[in-house]
């Protein structure tokens, strides 16, 4: 439905309340006798001023016969005016009938003619007939062209009928006429939801509420159109401040159903449990809660098995991560192992090698020494050898100047050689003689002198 439901109307029609108080008003100065509905200086700010071309109604050939049957209680008191005037559902009978009765009199004109067309227009809303409520509704516009009720009151029932683009086009002309009033902002903006116009919608409520903050209407409207956008916060936002001025079970069924889309089951168990206590009839508050509780036994066990999933993978994955480190420990040992290995391997050959080098070096040493030791022994020897030609020289030279005796003094006696030691001595001194003289014949007389 266009907006929240009223005591004005059973189709969730907000009347203007003006609108109705300027009803009551020129249909009591009508059944006052008093047709011309106007008196300067007493009228209040939206009253509505007769036409001057205003011609009385012909009696209405098309008025349909009630089908329903009379009720058995006598006629409501008080005279048509306040019969026509009145807004309960359960008089729409008698309403239309009293509104018939004024509009058939012949005493009412203008814009009073189309405040009686419009009641009786509503009263056919209360009973379901769309059809004869849109026509009077359309005699109404036609003797008030201004009355914004009227054309506000055509759009719920072109709503009823399923003519959206009809309702839309008589909310506008209702804001047009009366832009202060804020049910047909509410009224627009509701049937602007159901075709998916969400901006359009949303503006329209937040103007309704900037004319009136405390409109409950305005705030489940547009809780609902967040609700249908899956915007649980805000719908719970509009939600919380309908209940807070007016707490029915409706307001409460719509925040429970916010609070189940959030995923707050214990919410939305709460609301649909208020909304029962409020109306004890709501077999849809009733099923609610029983699916809401069972799905929250459902949400139980489930949270249950996936803290025990979460237990059991954490565990597994302690178990894993304690096996990753006692694999990584172990790797870090063995790395740590062939480094050790690896280090007395280079220690030893580092050894080894030093002990190469050592021995090359002593090898060398000894060479060397060796070397200059043979060098030593051969410069030596090479010495000796031209020191004991010199000498030798010199000495044999020597010798024959001195006597046989003298001239090796170094030589024991004869008697005291061994045979070995003169053989040798004969055989040097022989040598040193061929050495120092040439060979000559004087060769046999040397031997013959040491035979």
């Amino acid at each position: 439905m266009p907006a929240a439901r009223s005591k004005y109307s059973r189709y969730g029609v907000l009347i203007c309340g003006a609108g109705f108080a300027v009803a009551i008003l020129l249909l009591q100065a009508a059944h006052a006798q008093s047709l011309s509905l106007t008196q300067p200086g007493s009228q209040p700010r939206n009253q509505f001023r007769p036409q001057p071309n205003a011609r009385p109604a012909a009696p209405d050939p098309e008025e349909p016969a009630l089908d329903r049957p009379r009720p058995s209680r006598p006629r409501p008191q008080g005279s048509d005016a306040h019969i026509c005037a009145d807004q309960k559902a359960d008089l729409a009978v008698d309403r239309i009938q009293s509104c018939g009765n004024l509009i058939n009199s012949g005493r009412l004109q203008g814009e009073a003619l189309g405040v009686a067309f419009e009641l009786r227009g509503l009263a056919h809303l209360d009973r379901g007939d769309v059809a004869h409520a849109i026509a009077d509704f359309n005699r109404a516009i036609e003797f008030a062209p201004d009355l914004a009720p009227a054309y506000q009151n055509r759009g719920n029932a072109w709503y009823a009928r399923g003519n959206f683009g009809q309702a839309l086009a008589d909310y506008g002309k209702t804001i047009e006429l009366d832009p202060g009033q804020p049910s047909p902002y509410i009224n627009r903006a509701a049937v602007r939801r159901d075709l998916g116009y969400k901006d359009g919608a949303l503006a329209d409520y937040q103007k309704a509420i900037s004319l009136r903050p405390e409109l409950v209407t305005a705030y489940s409207g547009r809780g609902q159109l967040y609700l249908a956008q899956k915007d649980y916060a805000n719908a719970t936002a509009d939600f919380d401040l309908a209940i807070r001025y007016q707490p029915t079970a409706a307001n409460y069924m719509l925040r429970a159903q916010a609070h189940e889309g959030a995923g707050d089951l214990d919410g939305a168990l709460a609301d649909y449990k208020s909304a029962l206590a409020r109306d004890t009839t709501q077999d849809d508050a009733r099923k609610a809660a029983t699916a809401v509780e069972a799905r929250r036994e459902k949400a139980r066990l489930a949270a249950q098995e996936q803290a025990a999933k979460g237990a059991a993978d954490k565990a597994a994955a302690e178990k894993t991560a304690a096996e990753k480190a006692v694999a990584q420990e172990q790797a870090a040992k063995a790395v740590a192992d062939k480094a050790a290995a690896e280090k007395i391997v280079a220690e030893k050959a580092a050894a080894q090698e030093q002990a190469a080098k050592v021995a090359a070096d002593k090898a060398a040493a000894e060479k060397t020494a060796a070397e200059k030791v043979a060098a030593e022994k051969a410069d030596r020897h090479k010495t000796k050898r031209r020191e004991t030609a010199l000498d030798r020289a010199k000495r044999q030279y020597e010798a024959r100047k001195k006597p046989p005796r003298e001239r090796n003094p170094r030589k024991p006696p004869a008697h005291e050689l061994t045979p070995s030691e003169q053989r040798r001595l004969y055989f040097e001194a022989l040598e040193r003689r061929q050495r120092a003289e040439p060979r000559s014949g004087r060769r046999d007389g040397f031997n013959q002198s040491f035979r």
